[in-house]
């Protein structure tokens, strides 16, 4: 049993019928599909160095505390792992149709938060992946491990043989509750005790001063703001939409620049909703 951060149990517990909190992604592939047991069995192969794929959430009785992670005794690998296509032409119409009605559906949250689909039926012989995650099991680097996983630049790497997985005791309501009441205590004299040294920097002259100034601009931005596609009303529907760039463009920004890659696609997503 391990226990969600705080930053992860906002993201648990703010998503509701209008704002599903996964992460997804589509990979495309070039050339024939594998097989959808292949698949399944290189997934079940290497999901002993992801063990949070087979977890689910489990809160705490009257919330007293944050949610934990345990171990879910009926975890079924083909439920996790499903198989669809396209339909003709199989272009990015759609493949960008399959991906909104995905993303659009939320995940169920007995169950480990994950989803991953096999795309058949892309033109000029390619496939796709179609991967769902909830925010609370990944951050920006951690997202990509069963990605990861499956991809490897060897043509000639091996499949690990798989292991036995025993899932561990799932622990009892009462002790769910008595944990959780010790977090709620504890957790609050940790954060007083970071305290001083967070005031010593937060409270200086110059922060508060620069604080202040930006008050005025920060409330005209927002207060000129037209809704638009990303920053308005929301409903239970989603479409999905993608631009490319390759990767030599992107460095070449980077450096002209300073930061990193994930700093240019961060700026490009930012510009996009503020135009």
């Amino acid at each position: 049993m391990e226990r969600m951060s705080t930053l992860d149990a906002g993201f648990f517990f703010i998503e509701d019928e209008n704002t599903p909190m996964h992460v997804g992604s589509v990979a495309v592939f070039a050339g024939p599909p594998p097989s959808y047991g292949d698949l399944v069995r290189l997934l079940v192969a290497k999901l002993a160095q992801v063990p949070r794929y087979r977890q689910r959430v489990r809160t705490v009785p009257l919330n007293l505390g944050r949610p934990v992670w345990t171990d879910d005794p009926h975890f079924e690998i083909l439920y996790h792992v499903r198989h669809t296509a396209v339909p003709a032409p199989g272009g990015a119409e759609q493949l960008r149709n399959l991906a909104g009605r995905v993303f659009a559906q939320r995940l169920d949250m007995a169950k480990p938060l994950w989803e991953m689909y096999l795309v058949e039926g892309l033109a000029e012989d390619r496939w796709a992946i179609i991967s769902k995650v909830h925010h609370c099991m990944i951050d920006g680097v951690a997202g990509w491990d069963l990605a990861a996983l499956l991809l490897d630049g060897r043509p000639d790497a091996e499949v690990p043989v798989p292991t036995t997985w025993t899932p561990d005791p799932a622990p009892s309501t009462l002790g769910l509750l008595l944990d959780g009441v010790r977090d709620v205590v504890g957790t609050p004299v940790q954060q007083l005790a970071r305290v001083p040294a967070a005031a010593t920097g937060l409270l200086s002259r110059g922060t508060l001063v620069a604080f202040g100034r930006g008050l005025p601009r920060a409330a005209r931005r927002l207060g000129g703001r037209t809704p638009r596609s990303l920053n308005g009303s929301s409903g239970p529907h989603r479409r999905w939409e993608w631009t490319q760039a390759s990767l030599s463009e992107v460095k070449t920004i980077r450096l002209a620049f300073g930061g990193t890659v994930n700093d240019v696609v961060l700026a490009a997503v930012t510009r996009g909703w503020a135009g």
